[in-house]
């Protein structure tokens, strides 16, 4: 989304992609409600399944008939040039202590 859309609409493109979530949530919250008024409890959750296999099917109909955007395109092969050398940045230079500490915090609030 970031990618294709201009400079002046990018924000509003990319705010109303993410209100993706509550819209679907909501939907979904119709749907099993209407499922379960409709059919019995041992169908309506195989159905509900189903309907949930749909956004996958999408995805993988997408990956495959939709091309990706040019500059996405460039962007790729620009990164891929780069090599691995970028995986180690957070370790050199003025980052290594920031790493350490942050690496530091985050190992001991997961105890």
């Amino acid at each position: 989304m970031g990618e294709v859309v201009r400079d002046k609409y990018r924000g509003r493109a990319v705010g109303l992609a993410q209100t993706g979530w509550a819209v679907g949530w909501g939907a979904a919250a119709i749907v099993y409600t209407a499922l379960y008024w409709m059919l019995p409890e041992s169908i309506a959750w195989r159905a509900l399944f189903g309907i949930g296999l749909l956004p996958a099917v999408f995805v993988f109909w997408v990956r495959r008939y939709i091309d990706e955007p040019e500059i996405f395109k460039e962007r790729a092969a620009d990164r891929a040039q780069i090599g691995t050398s970028h995986l180690f940045a957070a370790f050199r230079g003025p980052h290594f202590w920031t790493t350490v500490k942050v690496s530091l915090m985050v190992a001991v609030s997961s105890c």
